[in-house]
Order: C-alpha cells, then sequence, then structure tokens
C-alpha cells in the first residue's frame, strides 16, 4: 500500500532512479540504459547524472561495482609526466686560428700591402714565430700568390714574407687556407693553401705546404709532391695520415712518413729516445746499445741530396747485430705487419706492404752467423 501511494506521488521512474542511487538492484519491465549513458533528467530537477560515473559505478549482477563498467578518466595536465630538462649541447671548441676582424685588417695589415691585394681573408693564430701571428696571403700585380705574416710586439709589427705559393697562372686565386700538423714528422703546425688556376687541360688545383724553420719560412715540396692530388685542405691531413705508421723503439712510439727530414728525425728522435745521433747530410743513425736498461736497437734513415727520405734500415747493433734476439724492433713490426698486412715468402725474405710502404725482412744465414734486419721503403 504504501509502495503504490509513492508510485502514485512521485512516480515510478524518480523511484527506481533513487533504488539505483542506493546501490540496490530493482527489476523493471523496460531495459536499463547501458552504463555510462547520461540521463536527461535527475529527480530533483538538477544537473543530469552518469548511471556509471567514477563516483557511483554500475554495480554487476552480485552487486559489485566492476572496473570493466568505470569510464576511464583523461589524465589531468599533472599526472601527464612532464619533459626532463634537455641536456645542453656542449660549446663548439674555439678554433685557435681566427679571422681577423675588419677593423684590424684596416689598422694592421692594409698598410703593409706593397702592389699587391689580400687574396684571402687574414688569419690571427699560433704559427711560425709568435702564438698571435697574423698570415696574410696575397695576389701581386704579377698574378703570383704570395702573402706574408705579421708579428706584434711591444707596439712594433716585423712583417716577414712568405715563399711564392703559386707563381703566375690565369685566373689564379686562393680558394682555402688551413693548418696541418705532422706534415713533415715534427708535429709543428704548417700553413696549408689550396690555390686554383686555369690551364691548357683546365682549371688546376694546387696545395702549397709552408713551413717555419725557426728563422724563415720554407716550401715542403716533398710534402706538395706527396698531396699533389689534394681538394682541400683535409685532403691534406687524409694523404699524410694514410701514409703514416708506429714503430716502436724499445716501448718509445715513433711516427714515421715519407715527408721526414734529416733535421726532424735528428732532432725529435733525440728528444723521443734520449740518444744522440750520428747525423750527417743524408744519413742518421741511432744506437742503443750504450745505454744501460733499453733494448738493443739500432736504425739508420736515409737520404738522397734533396734531402728526400729513401730508406730506413731496422738492424740490431753489437757483437750479436745479426741476431732475432738482438733486433727486438725488427721482431715486434714483423708480428704487427702479419696481423696489419698480408705477408709474401720467398726463400729467407719476407715483404709486406702497407700504407705504400714496403717492408722487408731478411733472415738469411750467413758465415758469421744469422742475419735479421728490416728494410723499410716508401712508396712513391
Amino acid at each position: 500500500m504504501m509502495w503504490h501511494r509513492l508510485r502514485k506521488r512521485v512516480g515510478t521512474a524518480a523511484l527506481m532512479a533513487a533504488a539505483a542511487g542506493s546501490g540496490f538492484g530493482c527489476g523493471s519491465d523496460k531495459a536499463s540504459p547501458p552504463a555510462g549513458t547520461v540521463k536527461s533528467a535527475s529527480p530533483n530537477g538538477g544537473a543530469a547524472k552518469s548511471a556509471g560515473s567514477a563516483a557511483n559505478p554500475a554495480p554487476n549482477a552480485t552487486g559489485t561495482a566492476t572496473s570493466a563498467n568505470k569510464p576511464t578518466a583523461a589524465p589531468s595536465s599533472s599526472d601527464a609526466k612532464a619533459p626532463g630538462p634537455k641536456t645542453p649541447k656542449p660549446p663548439k671548441k674555439k678554433s685557435r686560428y681566427q679571422k681577423l676582424e675588419q677593423e684590424d685588417i684596416d689598422k694592421l695589415v692594409k698598410p703593409q700591402l706593397v702592389d699587391e691585394t689580400i687574396a684571402h681573408p687574414p688569419f690571427r693564430g699560433p704559427y711560425g714565430p709568435s702564438l698571435n701571428t697574423v698570415v696574410v696571403l696575397t695576389k701581386k700585380k704579377s698574378e703570383d700568390i704570395g702573402g706574408f705574416v705579421l708579428v706584434e710586439r711591444d707596439g712594433k709589427v716585423k712583417k716577414t714574407a712568405l715563399p711564392i705559393l703559386q707563381e703566375s697562372w690565369p685566373g689564379v686565386s686562393v680558394e682555402a687556407m688551413g693548418f696541418v700538423a705532422e706534415c713533415d714528422g715534427d708535429k709543428v703546425e704548417e700553413l696549408v693553401v689550396i690555390s686554383k688556376h686555369r690551364s691548357a687541360s683546365g682549371v688546376a688545383t694546387v696545395a702549397s705546404i709552408i713551413d717555419f724553420d725557426g728563422g724563415s719560412f720554407r716550401k715542403l715540396e716533398n710534402v706538395e709532391t706527396l698531396a699533389a692530388n689534394a681538394k682541400t685542405v683535409g685532403d691534406v691531413r687524409a694523404v699524410l695520415k694514410a701514409r703514416t705508421f708506429i714503430m716502436r723503439v724499445d716501448g718509445v712510439p715513433v711516427r714515421v712518413l715519407p715527408t721526414l727530414t734529416p733535421p726532424v728525425v735528428t732532432t725529435r728522435l733525440e728528444k723521443l729516445m734520449g740518444v744522440k745521433a750520428n747525423a750527417t747530410d743524408t744519413e742518421v743513425t741511432f744506437d742503443y746499445t750504450e745505454k744501460q736498461g733499453r733494448e738493443p736497437a739500432q736504425f739508420t734513415f736515409s737520404f738522397n741530396d734533396t734531402k728526400v727520405l729513401q730508406k730506413i734500415v731496422v738492424g740490431a747493433a753489437g757483437e750479436e747485430s745479426d741476431s732475432k734476439a738482438r733486433n727486438p724492433t725488427a721482431a715486434k713490426l714483423a708480428s704487427w705487419l702479419d696481423k696489419a698486412a698480408n705477408a709474401k715468402k720467398d726463400g729467407t725474405k719476407t715483404t709486406w706492404t702497407y700504407k705504400q710502404w714496403l717492408f722487408e725482412l731478411d733472415e738469411s744465414k750467413t758465415a758469421d752467423g744469422d742475419n735479421y734486419t728490416m728494410t723499410i721503403t716508401p712508396q712513391r
């Protein structure tokens, strides 16, 4: 009776909604709206509610709310994973050589020009006689490419001429300039200039390499010959790297390249090894048998009259100089070459070709005993 009266006053739909909101299941002759749908009106005339809201999930058959019936809520901005701080890129390493500002060009360079024009933006850096040398390349009226360096000391400017890099050719121009170390094995950076000119066969590119020998500047013609096909400063570096190998003498790495000269070999190896060399204009010999605690070793660098390296002979010294035990430098070279290159054996001789160097090991026997000598020849 009471139910009948209530139904009469408020209506069946309102009572059904109230029962569902209290968590009790009530049957009906009409299908219930699917969970998650929005009813058009609430019993009290307020805002519409969701039958399957997160605060009031729709019950399953046992009266227990299931996660399947819960609508998936959109993540709030506070729930979203904030991106971490960006790792700043490391600053680019500043080059030791910097282009000269126009103010310095006007003040320092232009007053030094004599019947010539600037052929390439001047640079300042640690080249030649100073850590702040200004390098200027110029094109003369004769179409020659040359230049000079400027060093400021005590308020005065000293000018030193560079050699002619490129003699007069039609349309000659400087394409690039840079600095490359280890051109002749002395670790000092040399000036590399790439220039172009017109020739009978078309446009030719020439790499000029300028070395400072402590008092003046000179062209390294043997390096220029080696880099004859270089088109860029990077090409010059690549050519030199491709022709360099390391020879270890008593654990000390000795960098060997075909552009070595007698003065460089003498000065650098004396400093590296701590042993004086027996040097002439065409031959530099090192002997370590007289230094206690060192592996026995003797090697000779031979040059022609124009100071171009011809060969290196690695042979032991002393009374047993021909034995393998007395020539560990050659033995280690042979062991390394077996891994780095293909060996060719011909009787008592073994040869390897590596980075355009020919290595020949002689293991012949003589009446005086065993021979164990390595001869290294640059292939040009």
